[in-house]
């Protein structure tokens, strides 16, 4: 996300789910503090490791978030992707009494994020500030909808046979994308439902030849959308 001036800076991140009902004085305000600031990372860079204190929130301004766990026989497990701008992550980790990760967090390529530092929520002086409170509701409705969809991917997992699992996955991604084709690779796609590369491509040829989906490179896109909510229905 390239920005022209600090005045297109603002109005995009006006835009992310964090900053909401902010004013562009308040943001300004918060942008400039000395708890915030603006990190990249490179492909394969860790964000943070399992066992890690939780020091930060991010918000995701470009690129894309791999948040990880490895199995016993040490295969990547992709639990989440973050790849949306103004997505954030970190947040739930901020507010536990547990105070490690259990999860890591690696760049997908060249990211860029915004880096706020847990004193800020911490502080009591910060409750002062005019934007505290709105910032506050934010990162609540935030972790709110978070832990909806990780009961919706909890649902998705155990929901039977591997068919079923892709169909649920690409309609929920589809939705979640705004109605774009649903862009990961056959390894990460293979590491979030949890099953072997091979009979991810095995399943996703036979049902485009069914003509379920269609696969483009990279790009999944829905052909027989009411086909596919049947599966994911377990109909």
């Amino acid at each position: 996300m390239e920005m022209k001036s600090d005045a297109d800076r603002l109005a995009a991140f006006m835009q992310f789910p964090l900053f909401a009902g902010l004013s562009r004085q308040d943001l300004a305000e918060f942008l400039e503090d000395g708890v915030v600031q603006v990190v990249k990372y490179g492909r394969g860079d860790v964000l943070f490791h399992a066992g890690d204190e939780p020091r930060f929130l991010f918000v995701l301004l470009s690129g894309a978030v791999h948040i990880c766990r490895d199995s016993k026989e040490g295969r990547r497990m992709i639990a989440a992707t973050v790849d949306r701008p103004g997505e954030s992550l970190g947040g739930v980790y901020l507010f536990l009494k547990k105070r490690s990760y259990d999860r890591y967090a690696v760049a997908d390529g060249q990211a860029a994020l915004i880096r706020i530092s847990r004193d800020f929520f911490e502080d009591p002086l910060s409750a002062v500030r005019p934007y505290y409170s709105r910032l506050m509701m934010n990162l609540l409705r935030i972790v709110s909808e978070k832990a909806f969809m990780l009961n919706r991917k909890l649902q998705l997992l155990s929901s039977g046979g591997l068919r079923r699992k892709i169909a649920g996955f690409l309609l929920e991604r589809e939705a979640a994308c705004g109605g774009r084709p649903v862009r990961m690779k056959r390894e990460e796609m293979a590491d979030f439902l949890g099953v072997a590369r091979p009979s991810l491509s095995r399943e996703l040829m036979q049902m485009q030849r069914e003509g379920l989906l269609l696969v483009e490179g990279k790009e999944l896109r829905p052909r027989d959308r009411e086909a596919l909510q049947r599966l994911a229905d377990g109909e």
